[in-house]
């Protein structure tokens, strides 16, 4: 219990009653947290201050429960390139709800923090935005999870993995038809992914391998991992399909 402040991204929220909001905070030592602001919808200078993909830093107070309560704020990033364009949009509230959903709630998270900030400030200072820079973060944020799959080799038999082969969920990694079920994977999209996991954010589209990456397995892994659809999915992927 005690007063804390800390750096955040805001990467969720739910309304409660008439006026009242719960925040869902990503930290960099605290990893997620909630914290409940008070008229955070009826008083527009906050309501705004803690929209998705905010970088703030926050005071809040720990109690006895798990949720938190919102002290004072003040912004250190406020997107406006990032809200202003339907793919960025997009792209920002998806980048929120992967690292969001794979921090840990109440532990350390400085890597998975940092690569958040990392996208905000790319989509705002103008990144491309396509397939490539999308499954960049989801390796990144996989792997700073601890839950990233080594790409070629058969997470049943332990083989090289070849052509025919899927992303099994379960088993949280590349299978042979033959060892076990899961999503649409190529075993040659390892090697462009790989390159896209060690590139940054920034260089991206300067990268050779920034050609289309249709794969959506990675974003499936997360989700899987997180016990949850993505539910900012949707649109992103629309919007990447030409929709």
């Amino acid at each position: 219990m005690g007063e804390h402040i800390t750096d955040a991204v805001v990467v969720g929220h739910v309304d409660v009653g008439d006026s009242d909001r719960v925040i869902r905070l990503l930290t960099p030592r605290a990893g997620r947290v909630s914290v409940m602001a008070r008229r955070a919808r009826s008083s527009p200078g906050l309501g705004a201050l803690l929209d998705v993909g905010n970088i703030v830093e926050v005071v809040w107070r720990s109690g006895r429960s798990d949720l938190g309560t919102w002290r004072d704020g003040k912004p250190l990033l406020i997107p406006n390139r990032a809200r202003n364009d339907l793919d960025r949009i997009a792209a920002l509230a998806y980048g929120c709800e992967v690292v969001g959903a794979l921090a840990p709630e109440g532990g350390e998270a400085e890597k998975l923090f940092a690569l958040l900030c990392s996208w905000v400030e790319a989509l705002e200072e103008g990144t491309h935005v396509g397939s490539a820079l999308r499954v960049a973060l989801e390796a990144k944020a996989l792997t700073f999870a601890g839950l990233y799959p080594t790409l070629d080799r058969c997470v049943r038999c332990g083989e090289t993995v070849t052509a025919p082969c899927r992303m099994s969920l379960e088993h949280g990694g590349p299978a042979h038809l033959r060892c076990a079920d899961g999503e649409d994977w190529s075993a040659e999209l390892a090697p462009a992914v790989e390159v896209l996991r060690r590139t940054p954010l920034r260089a991206i589209a300067d990268a050779e391998e920034a050609a289309s990456l249709p794969t959506w397995a990675l974003s499936s892994l997360v989700a899987w991992h997180a016990t949850r659809p993505l539910r900012s999915r949707t649109l992103l992927e629309q919007l990447e399909d030409g929709g």
